[in-house]
Parts: structure tokens; sequence; C-alpha cells
């Protein structure tokens, strides 16, 4: 294996092929060994490990989209509405400008923490480094009402100081020509 990304799924591809075949065997490793394990952050919840890479940290803060539409079920409160007991909204954020506006709130407060909450998990799983891969935007958002993903957010944290103690520490660890954030030394 010469460590480039091509060998490595090739090497992927074959394991699914024999999967598909039926030829795969599985070594069973102790928790011990010097290995590399592939997780979802759901399933990492409750473990730790020296080094924790996550490749793809970016998703939405807010789900809007998807391959099924959010729906809300609203208990109306204003007429002709309120004659039902509860009504189908699609979630979407032109309901803030609604009779629906503080179940749309709600809910979006609601996704918020949910991403947050993912977010806590996996760059918690770490005793020694934390190796994260994220898309950075051409610029950071320039408020917290426009910040739609993971990326998004730590961008915005990495680039606008505020009062908080730790607002410093974010901001002068970053370097913005190379678009990384370091604090403390690698693990060996």
């Amino acid at each position: 294996f010469d460590g480039s990304l091509s060998t490595y799924l090739k090497y992927v591809e074959s394991l699914k092929d024999k999967v598909d075949s039926g030829s795969a065997t599985a070594k069973i490793i102790s928790e011990n060994e010097d290995v590399v394990r592939i997780m979802t952050i759901h399933k990492s919840k409750g473990l730790d490990f020296k080094v924790v890479i996550i490749p793809f940290c970016e998703w939405d803060v807010d789900k809007k989209s998807g391959r099924f539409k959010n729906v809300l079920w609203c208990v109306p409160t204003e007429a002709p509405f309120d004659e039902l007991p509860l009504l189908p909204v699609e979630y979407a954020s032109g309901l803030a400008e609604t009779i629906f506006a503080e179940n749309y709130l709600d809910e979006l407060m609601h996704q918020y923490i949910d991403n947050l909450n993912v977010a806590y998990v996996a760059f918690t799983r770490a005793r020694h480094e934390l190796i994260c891969f994220a898309p950075l935007a051409d610029k950071a958002p320039e408020s917290v009402e426009k910040i739609k993903s993971l990326s998004g957010l730590m961008h915005f944290s990495f680039n606008y100081s505020t009062d908080a103690p730790s607002s410093d520490q974010l901001t002068c660890n970053f370097n913005n020509n190379t678009a990384t954030f370091c604090i403390g030394e690698p693990f060996e």
C-alpha cells in the first residue's frame, strides 16, 4: 500500500467485491491494536481515540432540503386556519414572516441545537489531536444570522472577535493564509 488515495480506494473496492461474492473474511482485531477505525459520528458517541480525523466536516445547520420535504405540524391560532386541530406546513425560511413564525423559529432552534450536538460529539472524541477538513468559503459569514453550515460557523468563529474570553484564542490561532486553525502541538 503506497498511501495514495487512489490505491486506498482500489483496495476498498476490492473488499467490496469480496463481500459481494461471499469470499470476504474478517479478522477480529483487539481494541489495543494500532489501526484506523472508520465510523459515523453517531457510532463514535461515548468512545475516545488518540487522534480523530473528520474528513468531511461540513453539513447544513438548518435542514431545509433533502429527499423528503420537511413538514411542520402546527396548531393554528388564527382564522380561518384555527378551525383545524393541526395543519401541515412546509418547512421553509419564508415561514418566519407568517402566522407560523413561532413554529418555524422553534424548529430552526432545535435543528441548530441538534447539529451543534453532533459537532460536539465529533469534536470531543479525540484525546490528543483533532483534524478536520472543511471547505472554506471565499469570506466568512458577516453575522450569526448568515451562518448556514458547520464550516460557516467555524469560519465565522475564527474570524470575528467578541467579548467572550475564548474569542481571542480562536482568532489568534487561525491562519488566514493557510486556512488552518492550530492550537497546541501535534501528538506523536
